[in-house]
């Protein structure tokens, strides 16, 4: 929605910019960060799917 950050699958690197969007499955490795001085504000949408369970585990869980 503002600023722009880089986003890892696996070894691929995505530039996401205000307008962008990006799909996978996040069981799949996967990172982002703010690589500028200006702040980035996403917006991120988690889907539930059969392995829901897995990415539920590695975002949310994580701090338990």
């Amino acid at each position: 929605l503002e600023g722009e950050i880089e986003y890892f699958v696996e070894d691929q690197m995505y530039l996401l910019t205000p307008g962008d969007s990006l799909l996978l499955e996040a069981t799949r490795p996967h990172s982002w960060q703010n690589n500028t001085l200006q702040p980035a504000i996403v917006l991120l949408v988690f889907q539930a799917t059969s392995e829901s369970h897995l990415a539920r585990q590695r975002h949310l869980e994580m701090g338990n």
